[in-house]
């Protein structure tokens, strides 16, 4: 239903819009009066409609063969309107003849053809096509000479688009940016892969070398690159040269017969010659004793003597030789390892590969095997939907004023039709294709909204339950969810969903209702009461529907960021300022010196972060404050507001983070500080937040914040970005919030981000990013929406503008201050993601005593060094219709660690300590573990890593499909920062190994002797032997 303001707004506009929406239902009253026009001049042309003569409403189905028109187009249509005050709306529109003969037909082909730029990265290739951000064609031969793509490589192109079968092509598809960098090292290599002076990625598979010439460890190298996004890699070598000519190497190898056995492996002389063993050794890795050398007549194993002239006759048919466990634990898993029995005239080798298995693996099997969703059919259409509404009933802040007023922002149909048809969105939208700036952010982001949207949609549709059968409460109807344990679906209280009927007459009649209650996998619904109370238990489906309200918030704060200038803080284009005069007045108090701080403790780049934000010399230009994992970049937030508030009496501000446990934080932290009047805090909560979900020590906050007009007054409102939006539909004049702070910026979407930045003024206003943009990002389900840009958050992007980027003297210290005194982690735990993703500047500070808790643990590789890498060759499953993975050999490997950290003799440590963390949600579920923790931000004393991917009989090229989202150099980050004192990772090495990230963390305990488990990779362990 359109809103009254809605009709009223869009007849400003266009008169014409009334008539378009009456033609679209199709409802006629009183005379009709049909006309029939000659060439008719299309003047108008929209996403989804577009007018002829500025009088005549026409949608792309009325077009005769869907020929594509363009403005100016002459056009013979039949039109219809609805009495004599009707709008006109067209019933045939075929493109005039004469217009074809004229040269119509070559006017739409050139059209057509126009060449358009697009910049974008390459997302496929197959040696002969690829696509451009997924869906625009290129094949090989439009390619610049000397140019061989990957996938992650930015590009420039010329695309058009074919009028057909309304797809795109590019041509002309040429590397973004590159350069030649002559004489540096490489610093690894990795299989096919490797790295050129720790910032170059190159890959075998694509890279140009002169004959006969193989990359090694320490080459000095020339190189061409160009940009490319390759994990944690934003260069790709294009062509490589060695300086010097070096003397070429010829690896040995051989190959060697398998065995498979899970419990031991013996050998027998067969033969009627008697051979004389002399001894026999392990030559591969065996770092665990995984076999062991038994004779079976209770003898000594023959061991290794070289140095004996006595070796042990090797009878027939009598003495054999057994490989087996020596009474002690055994890597879970595969494992190999290569025998060599050494005997007198001659020596025979064989590669043993075990699988060791654990009887409480069983009890993680699946249950049933994995089977896809499969997309139903489409049903017919019903003859008519009859809908039933109930009340949405959740008043659990009962004194919420809610605007009504919020525009539906409703997904083009246009564009609906282009995603269901699988063809290329630029044809839809061309402006995706062209860089970002002012002028096309908000239409930009706005489709890509939309694309996501639709993305949702389509994932929400697998979830519909056919012939549920519900079950009759007090006053509710409960609903069993297979799966909501597990966020499949992610159903939230107030969500809407729709119980359907199917009548005898083909109509359906559908019953809104809306969640009230969440107990497990159970729900309980708020319907209608007449149906309440008339339903007898007959079987209805179910539809789960999206919830679009920080959708439509984000497009609201998208429309309002047109009245942004070119030069405010938001811009693309940015443009360092003076330092501008503050009006105030800092009243009788001067900025606080160094000795004036609230918390004393800060270290100088905190208090240096203080003052720029409190002299705002940039503003409205935002200031970011960069905080890597435990640099103290919330207490910084916290003494800054803190200061804010009592040395700017005009000030008035907004505390804005993704989600409500960092919102929680701060608000508690503020509390704790003990330098606010209760007064000057408020908690602004979603309608549908439980009570209970809230802390009791904000409630008193909270209820400051039902009434949102009146919390918009206090000095500090805290909130998530999405409930922010309620404070811009409330009549605020521009200006009202003068600060504005934004933390863990890195992980909200760019049009998340201007919701609470659109509510500061343009010209003065302060706002403060904080965050981490090596750390997660958004997270965006559309593989088309990430691949234009929407997972890139406003921090990221900003952090990429030359005014924000690192210069080789640092960062512009009014514009940016980096946080590098780690008070969490171990030294151990940081040095590896402090090089890869921090320029190697962190230093650590952390107190000893946590730190240092476990570092001489009897289980560590090397005392004092407490990471371990522990190798799992196991096996990755899927259960039921759930699509998310687990890895019954590594839970368990996992859950030997927590056992043994629990039952330490001395000092064990506490379960709440130990965080069991892994990218999947199964893994982390019942009952493989109670900790039910997926990858997140939280911090642990003691944390255990399983990275559960481990299918190497699908190993391919294509990095993302044999780790998944392994894969995003983010990811990693987080996993390996969130522990104090111990970091655990188990995983399958041969797999992870392929990842620059993980290959790199491999390394790093290898050549330390931090690694356990089975066989590590060949080019892991060949440096070494």
């Amino acid at each position: 239903m359109i809103s009254a303001v809605q009709y009223i707004l869009s007849k400003m506009v266009s008169p014409l819009w009334r008539t378009a929406e009456v033609g679209r239902g199709n409802h006629f009253s009183g005379m009709l009066d049909v006309r029939h026009l000659q060439d008719s001049v299309v003047t108008q042309l929209c996403l989804d409609y577009g007018m002829i003569d500025d009088a005549i409403y026409f949608t792309k189905a009325e077009v005769l063969g869907g020929t594509p028109l363009k403005v100016g187009d002459l056009v013979n249509c039949t039109a219809v309107r609805d009495g004599s005050q009707g709008g006109w709306k067209a019933l045939r529109v075929e493109k005039s003849a004469d217009a074809w003969e004229d040269g119509g037909r070559s006017s739409q082909e050139k059209d057509c053809e126009q060449l358009r730029p697009l910049i974008g990265t390459i997302t496929s290739f197959d040696g002969n096509d690829g696509y451009i951000n997924q869906k625009t064609h290129f094949p090989r031969h439009s390619l610049t000479e000397g140019y061989e793509p990957m996938k992650g490589d930015w590009v420039q192109a010329k695309y058009f688009v074919n009028p057909t079968q309304w797809t795109t092509h590019a041509s002309s598809v040429a590397p973004l940016r590159y350069c030649r960098v002559d004489e540096v090292p490489v610093t690894s290599v990795f299989g096919k892969n490797g790295v050129v002076n720790d910032s170059v990625f190159f890959t075998m598979d694509s890279l140009l070398l002169p004959a006969n010439y193989q990359p090694l460890l320490g080459d000095l190298v020339n190189v061409v690159i160009l940009e490319s996004k390759q994990s944690l890699y934003c260069w790709r070598a294009l062509c490589m040269s060695p300086c010097k000519t070096r003397k070429k190497l010829i690896p040995l190898s051989a190959q060697y017969s398998s065995l498979l056995n899970s419990e031991s492996l013996r050998r027998r002389n067969k033969g009627s010659e008697v051979h004389r063993l002399q001894y026999c050794d392990f030559a591969g890795w065996d770092s665990e004793e995984q076999f062991a050398l038994v004779a079976v007549n209770g003898a000594e194993p023959p061991r290794e003597r070289k140095n004996s002239s006595h070796g042990n006759g090797c009878h027939p048919s009598t003495t054999k030789i057994e490989a087996g466990d020596k009474n002690t634990d055994m890597n879970l898993g595969s494992c190999t390892e290569l025998l060599v029995l050494h005997f007198t005239s001659f020596t025979i080798e064989r590669r043993l590969e075990v699988t060791v298995g654990s009887e409480s693996e069983n009890l993680l099997q699946p249950s049933l095997p994995y089977t896809p969703s499969e997309t139903r059919p489409a049903s017919t259409l019903p003859s008519h939907v009859l809908t039933v509404t109930a009340p949405q009933g959740m008043k659990r802040l009962k004194n919420r004023r809610l605007p009504n007023f919020l525009p539906k922002y409703s997904v083009p149909q246009a564009l609906r039709d282009c995603v269901e048809a699988d063809t290329d969105v630029l044809v839809v939208e061309p402006r995706l294709g062209e860089v970002l700036s002012p002028s096309n952010l908000a239409s930009r982001f706005s489709t890509l909204l939309w694309l996501e949207e639709l993305h949702v949609e389509k994932e929400v549709k697998e979830f519909t339950i056919y012939g549920a059968v519900l079950r009759k409460g007090a006053g509710y109807l409960h609903l069993t969810v297979h799966g909501l344990t597990e966020g499949r679906p992610n159903l939230n209280l107030a969500d809407r969903l729709l119980l359907k009927k199917q009548l005898a007459d083909g109509a359906v009649i559908e019953y809104v209702c809306y969640v009230m209650e969440i107990n497990e996998e159970e729900v309980s619904l708020r319907v209608n009461s007449d149906f309440e109370r008339a339903y007898l238990g007959e079987p209805l489906d179910v539809e789960f529907c999206v919830n679009r309200l920080t959708m439509r918030r984000c497009h609201y704060a998208l429309a309002q960021a047109q009245h942004f200038s070119p030069q405010n803080g938001v811009s693309i284009d940015m443009e360092s300022k003076s330092t501008q005069t503050k009006d105030g007045k800092l009243a009788s108090r001067a900025i606080p010196s160094e000795g004036h701080f609230f918390n004393p403790e800060l270290n100088p780049a905190q208090r240096e972060a203080v003052k720029r934000i409190l002299e705002g010399e940039c503003r409205p230009t935002p200031y970011v404050l960069f905080g890597p994992p435990g640099t103290g970049k919330t207490i910084t937030l916290i003494e800054a507001i803190l200061q804010v508030y009592h040395f700017l009496p005009s000030s008035r501000v907004l505390v804005c983070t993704p989600s409500n446990s960092a919102a929680d934080l701060i608000a508690i932290r503020l509390h704790e500080s003990g330098f606010l009047h209760a007064a000057s805090l408020a908690r602004i909560n979603a309608t549908c937040r439980h009570l209970e979900s809230i802390p009791e020590v904000l409630r008193t906050y909270s209820n400051a914040g039902e009434d949102v007009h009146h919390a918009a007054f206090h000095r500090i409102v805290v909130s998530t970005c999405s409930s922010a939006g309620m404070l811009s539909t409330i009549g605020l004049q521009v200006g009202h919030f003068t600060h504005i702070f934004l933390d863990e910026a890195g992980q909200a979407t760019e049009p998340e981000s201007l919701i609470p930045v659109g509510l500061v003024s343009e010209k003065n206003g302060q706002v403060v990013l904080a965050g981490d943009p090596r750390q997660l990002g958004p997270v965006v389900k559309s593989a088309c929406a990430e691949a234009f840009g929407l997972g890139v958050s406003l921090l990221e992007r900003l952090m990429a503008n030359p005014l924000y980027s690192r210069q080789d003297w640092g960062y512009n210290p009014k514009l940016v201050t980096k946080l590098i005194y780690n008070y969490r982690s171990h030294e151990t735990l940081l040095t590896l993601p402090s090089k890869l993703f921090y320029q190697g500047e962190l230093c650590f500070k952390a107190p000893k005593e946590i730190t240092d808790s476990l570092s001489q643990w009897k289980n560590l590789p090397k005392k004092g060094f407490p990471l371990l890498f522990h190798g799992v060759r196991g096996t990755e499953m899927r259960e039921g219709k759930n699509p998310s993975r687990f890895n019954p050999p590594e839970a368990v490997q996992v859950m030997l660690y927590c056992c043994q950290l629990a039952k330490k003799l001395y000092k064990p440590v506490s379960v709440s300590d130990i965080g069991i963390i892994s990218p999947y949600r199964k893994q982390v579920s019942p009952p493989i573990c109670t900790q039910n923790l997926l990858l997140t931000t939280k911090v642990f004393a003691f944390s255990i890593f399983s990275s559960v991917r481990s299918n190497e009989s699908e190993l391919s090229d294509d990095l993302q499909s044999t780790i998944g989202f392994l894969a995003n150099p983010k990811r990693f980050n987080v996993a390996i920062t969130r522990s104090k004192a111990l970091l655990i990772v188990v995983g399958n090495p041969h797999i992870l190994i392929r990842d620059p990230c993980f290959s790199a963390l491999l390394h790093y305990t290898f050549e330390n002797g931090a690694y356990l488990g089975c066989d590590p990779p060949l080019s892991l362990r060949s440096p070494r032997e």
